[in-house]
Order: C-alpha cells, then structure tokens, then sequence
C-alpha cells in the first residue's frame, strides 16, 4: 500500500503528544483486525515533528474465499497538557493553518499478491 502522510505533532512546556498511522486490514465476516504501524511520534517537553514523506507499507494476511475484507489507515492521535503548556496534533485538512495546509493521511491504492 503506497501512501503519503503530512501531518504535525507537537508539544510546549507541560504538554505531550502522541500521532500513529496503522494500516489495517479488518475481516468483516469474522471481525478479525490485522494492523502494522506505518508511523509513530510523541512530543514531550518541548517538540515539533513535521511529516511530509511518502510511504509504501505490506501486512501478510491469509484471505480466506467468502470472506470480504477492508483495508484502510488508521490515524490515532493524543495530546495532553499539565499547568501551563501546549499540545497538538494535527493532520487535519479541514482547518484553517496555513503553513501545514493539505495535512492528511491517504493511501493510492491497495496491491494483493497471491
């Protein structure tokens, strides 16, 4: 699965983040989960860490015939501040910023090998 991922995690002073990207593929006959992390940061104290990069991750799973299956990434993220500080993720389109404009998590397509 080749992707791309631009996002920003952050923290100041009393603050600390976390921002993981998995990829999943999600049985849903059985319900089953197969995930591998493609990326993983955390910030604490003080930290700023920008992702623009491409990505180009596999998971080995056992398809089983008259099952359907998703596949899909998965964006987790946290932030937590104590007294005074600052905290963020953000891979978000949707919000104003400038300097970070386009952030986001997104796959271009999905190759099965047999």
């Amino acid at each position: 699965m080749p992707g791309h991922l631009y996002g920003l995690t952050t923290a100041v002073a009393g603050g600390s983040s976390n921002s993981n990207v998995d990829l999943v593929v999600k049985d849903m006959t059985t319900g089953t989960e197969y995930t591998t992390n493609v990326y993983s940061q955390s910030a604490g104290g003080v930290g700023l860490f920008e992702v623009d990069e491409d990505f180009n991750s596999g998971i080995t799973v056992d398809l089983q015939a008259e099952q359907d299956y998703v596949v899909y990434l998965e964006l987790q993220t946290s932030a937590s501040v104590y007294g005074v500080g600052e905290a963020g993720s953000d891979f978000g389109p949707q919000d104003p910023d400038i300097v970070y404009d386009g952030e986001g998590a997104w796959y271009s397509s999905v190759t099965i090998d047999f």
